[in-house]
């Protein structure tokens, strides 16, 4: 066996779902594994996203978190997650109340449904609520 093309970056789970749909019928005797993968990757946020994935828009997603310092795994989960809230990003982002302000995790999330789900600008940001809307919530 020859190595082709050697690439040192982890694929995400949209990449390995694409991967195996693009492969099943090749890959023979591990077709329950494959099976088995691929019905639980379609149930993940990977499942949409890989419909959709290129290196555009992963690029332009890892280039917008890209100045908050994130560890690789910490990039690939979020990646992998597709997280919706704040709660979501402090699961994934180790010690995410020192390294990041409310606004990083806000910027976060705009970048998670621009880039990695589709919506606009404008949506994103209309919404995902404030720091101030969410104390208001809270208070009522």
């Amino acid at each position: 066996m020859e190595v082709v093309e050697t690439c040192d970056a982890l694929p995400c789970n949209a990449e390995v779902l694409q991967f195996l749909k693009e492969r099943r019928d090749k890959l023979g005797k591990g077709g329950t594994v494959v099976l088995e993968a691929l019905n639980y990757l379609e149930k993940t946020p990977a499942g949409p996203l890989s419909e959709d994935i290129s290196s555009e828009k992963l690029n332009g997603f890892c280039k917008s978190i890209e100045k908050f310092s994130l560890k690789p795994a910490e990039k690939l989960q979020i990646l992998n997650h597709c997280p919706k809230s704040a709660v979501e990003i402090q699961l994934l982002v180790e010690d995410s109340e020192e390294r990041l302000s409310d606004t990083d995790v806000d910027e976060i999330l705009i970048a998670v449904k621009v880039h990695l789900l589709g919506e606009t600008e404008e949506d994103a940001e209309e919404s995902e609520p404030g720091p101030e809307e969410t104390e208001e919530q809270s208070s009522s």
